[in-house]
């Protein structure tokens, strides 16, 4: 985690960990054209995690907006599930 503190390392650092973090969410381990946009779309979120944690130099910051994404991605199945 001290990597994303140093200085040219900083920005090297958060686009390597937020690749991993896209990359490990996919469904399948292959980046094609079906699953590019949910790739790009984890990356974003990783970036905007990982520069939390750079900015506010705590995990609690990063943890509670990876909670409240995860709740947000969940309230479509919630709700269809309440309405059956």
């Amino acid at each position: 985690m001290n990597m994303f503190t140093r200085g040219k390392m900083g920005m090297a650092s958060v686009m390597l960990s937020s690749l991993l973090f896209a990359y490990l969410h996919l469904q399948t381990f292959l980046i094609t054209g079906s699953n590019l946009i949910a790739f790009l779309s984890y990356l974003i979120t990783a970036v905007s995690l990982a520069v939390t944690y750079k900015e506010t130099k705590k995990l609690t910051g990063s943890i509670v907006q990876h909670c409240l994404m995860n709740a947000m991605a969940s309230m479509p199945i919630i709700i269809m599930i309440a309405n059956k």
